[in-house]
């Protein structure tokens, strides 16, 4: 296999392991488990995550919002909630990696679900040790 061959291998790899990162994310938020650990394991340590009426950074703060949002019935167990990501874009630099993508927020899920919410995640992850880390999400609501 030649040098370029390799190379792209390596990248649609990477783009893969990106994309999984994102889907683990949202699958998290809205799965009847409370399994923070994996959850946090998917972000770095320092990473940031803004949203249009919050911020919250290090794995501590973010542990606690996801914890109020499960408590105000946003998300998780008993919620009947879903986070729908569509429309992803993946661009690898060395260990970094910039994506955007698209979500959907539906409600009633069990029913007839409700479109409740839109909007885009503009993500920066980084790659540890441990694999791609959501380093940087900001959560854009609308268009």
């Amino acid at each position: 296999m030649n040098d370029e061959i390799e190379a792209r291998l390596r990248r649609a790899a990477d783009e893969a392991e990106v994309r999984n990162v994102i889907a683990r994310l949202a699958q998290m938020a809205d799965t009847d488990t409370d399994d923070f650990e994996e959850y946090l394991s998917l972000w770095d340590e320092a990473a940031v995550t803004v949203h249009p009426t919050d911020t919250a950074t290090g794995h501590r703060e973010i542990l606690l919002r996801s914890r109020e949002l499960r408590a105000n019935g946003t998300q998780g167990p008993g919620t009947d909630t879903m986070h729908v990501n569509t429309t992803h874009w993946v661009h690898i630099d060395g260990d970094t990696a910039t994506s955007r993508s698209y979500w959907c927020y539906y409600g009633s899920c069990s029913h007839t679900p409700v479109l409740r919410a839109m909007g885009s995640y503009d993500d920066i992850l980084v790659r540890t040790p441990a694999g791609w880390k959501m380093a940087r999400r900001h959560v854009t609501h609308g268009v």
